[in-house]
């Protein structure tokens, strides 16, 4: 099932804001709502930066030496570069990346707020970002203390895919599909033995 809750989160955020909206009078642009809506959104981001800040120190006290190699793709995946680096320096190259697209979201978020008035997405991504942000690998393996032996947390990560629930339903499906063929071509060789 992946990353199939994650897709229900927004649909579900967004059919409840708009009820209670409607059926509760709730108005986001109200000021006292909005200042604890930015003091939300503030402490979000804030919560996650400093988390990313621990799980880097983790990083850096474990300092570990198993190497990886990482492809990197050029030109469209023309040109395909190879890189050895230690789980140490691969673990702390993925937290700068995910830091840098909280950041990101941070400041597109913050100039919608700012710019265009829109309250909405503040409230959103204070949700959103950390259910994201969080259940990435790096975070899995190295704050949330999950093995490195799992398939899915085994290095270089793979970015997640909103498939990757059906993906393997498919695969467990071609798998039991293989096994009644097998089982029906078992009995036809067994009536004839007979």
């Amino acid at each position: 099932m992946g990353g199939l809750w994650k897709m229900a989160i927004f649909p579900s955020l967004v059919f409840g804001l708009s009820t209670a909206e409607k059926k509760f009078g709730l108005d986001v642009d109200e000021p006292q709502l909005l200042h604890c809506i930015r003091f939300l959104y503030l402490t979000v981001v804030c919560s996650i930066l400093s988390i990313a800040w621990d799980t880097h120190t983790s990083i850096v006290k474990r300092n570990d030496q198993r190497l990886v190699e990482i492809e990197t793709k050029k030109n469209w995946g023309k040109d395909v570069t190879k890189t050895v680096m230690t789980y140490s320096k691969y673990d702390q190259t993925e937290l700068s990346k995910l830091c840098g697209r909280v950041v990101f979201t941070a400041f597109c978020t913050s100039m919608l707020h700012i710019g265009m008035g829109i309250v909405k997405p503040l409230l959103f991504q204070s949700v959103m970002m950390p259910c994201n942000i969080l259940s990435e690998a790096v975070f899995k393996v190295n704050y949330w203390g999950y093995s490195d032996q799992q398939e899915d947390l085994k290095r270089p990560f793979v970015p997640p895919s909103v498939f990757d629930g059906w993906k393997k339903k498919k695969e467990e499906d071609k798998k039991e599909e293989k096994k009644e063929e097998e089982k029906k071509e078992e009995k036809p060789e067994e009536k004839k033995d007979k």
